[in-house]
């Protein structure tokens, strides 16, 4: 039986891009390959699902440069990979590590503020956006409340 075959989990051209594109190569702003990997999601059936696993892995075990190259993909790829990537990528364990990375003493300061940053400006964007609610809501869970006036 093949190696790809046994492997539980997709591993492809998604997951390489990623770990390229959290790499020290890149500054941490930088949104240079966000285009080509916003393609090699849409080409695959669990593109975005690869993605998200991609993402969580560097926020869960990166050193703080790659988590946050991958806040900064997350963010690129929220706002550019299209309403499937939108309605699909944002699964319980992404979520749950984001919250962690936002919150949790043990995260890095500069991690923390960097989720902070997204985290109110995906509620602000995405709070009627079908499949971007759960994103949206991480502000609730991590920060002060946003003022009504600023949601509206």
């Amino acid at each position: 039986m093949s190696e790809s075959i046994r492997q539980k989990k997709p591993y492809s051209a998604v997951t390489v891009a990623v770990e390229q594109l959290t790499s020290e190569r890149f500054e941490e702003d930088d949104l240079s390959g966000i285009p080509d990997l916003v393609e090699a999601i849409k080409l695959q059936a669990t593109g975005p699902a690869e993605a998200a696993r991609a993402i969580r892995k560097k926020l869960k075990y990166g050193n703080v440069h790659r988590q946050l190259r991958a806040l900064t993909l997350l963010d690129g790829l929220i706002q550019n990979a299209g309403s499937r990537f939108q309605r699909t990528f944002a699964d319980e364990m992404l979520l749950e590590r984001l919250r962690v990375c936002g919150t949790a003493d043990l995260s890095d300061p500069l991690v923390r503020d960097k989720c902070k940053v997204l985290f109110r400006q995906w509620a602000v964007e995405y709070k009627n956006v079908r499949g971007l609610e759960q994103i949206a809501g991480l502000y609730k869970v991590s920060c002060t409340p946003v003022l009504e006036t600023e949601l509206h």
